[in-house]
């Protein structure tokens, strides 16, 4: 206890070393500046360089959404246009929609050496050849997406010993079935989204803000999905008719529809990832 010689104090000041009734007034020392605790809390508020963060990890995630989109729109682009011009050349002779074959050993046993035995066939045209693979050429035709698939006059062309009756009763009326036509939109819808996405990637010409090319390739989904259904029954139809008439052949469907069907999937998975990798940003 310290003692005030003068004994006297004012009455608004408190001795801090002094006992009694005062001591619950007394005023507690300052801490120093070395001992003073930081306030770490902070409010709830994004900094700019964490927003800026998110932002870069947001358009990374859209440039590589949008680069697998433009490689599978290619895909299916060159998918279907394969599938559009199946057979008609030497140089797609691999790729066909349906396949007949003379497989009657009494109708093989008079077909001449080096004779045709089997026709693949496309929309725009058909290749032949002898034994089991080994190819003799390829010829453009007409009329072979015609509703029902009827290709009895080519057939005859290459087996005259064989198909002697052209005439069919078809239930419904000879028409087209519009598959080229849906093949041609496929085509064409494709094609815009990848000139879409090339006119991206020049700074300030395009920006995707609608989400324009994911709407494209929603379209060319639907309509290879109707196409591959019309593929289907068209042949399907076709060589049940072909059968009846002449079981000397067997039928098989060619690689021609997987190319379609596969090109189905991959628009569809094409404009999914547009649209999850379309940003209303400019700076895409």
């Amino acid at each position: 206890m310290s003692i005030n010689k003068n004994n006297h104090h004012h009455p608004d000041t408190f001795d801090t070393f002094s006992s009694g009734p005062t001591d619950s007034f007394a005023t507690p020392p300052l801490a120093s500046s070395s001992n003073i605790v930081p306030n770490t809390f902070t409010p709830e508020k994004s900094s700019p360089s964490r927003k800026l963060k998110f932002k870069s990890i947001y358009i990374s995630h859209a440039q590589k959404s949008d680069l697998i989109a433009f490689i599978f729109t290619l895909l299916a682009f060159f998918l279907m246009l394969f599938a559009l011009v199946a057979s008609s050349s030497n140089a797609v002779r691999g790729v066909y929609y349906v396949e007949l074959r003379l497989t009657d050993q009494k109708a093989l046993a008079n077909v001449t050496q080096g004779g045709v035995t089997w026709i693949q066939f496309g929309f725009y045209g058909y290749c032949y050849g002898k034994n089991e693979l080994e190819f003799i050429d390829c010829a453009s035709g007409s009329g072979l997406t015609v509703e029902p698939f009827d290709p009895l006059p080519i057939m005859q062309n290459y087996f005259p010993q064989v198909v002697t009756n052209l005439t069919i009763t078809w239930i419904n009326p000879s028409h087209n079935s519009g598959i080229t036509f849906t093949i041609y939109l496929i085509l064409v819808l494709a094609l815009s989204a990848i000139a879409l996405s090339v006119c991206q990637n020049i700074l300030g010409f395009y920006y995707d803000k609608h989400y324009t090319r994911g709407f494209l390739l929603a379209l060319a989904f639907s309509a290879n999905t109707l196409t591959l259904g019309l593929a289907i029954h068209l042949y399907t139809d076709g060589l049940r008719l072909i059968y009846e008439m002449y079981p000397q052949f067997t039928g098989s469907f060619g690689n021609g529809l997987w190319f379609i069907g596969i090109a189905t999937f991959v628009n569809l998975a094409a404009s999914i990832l547009f649209f999850r990798g379309c940003c209303t940003s400019t700076i895409l």
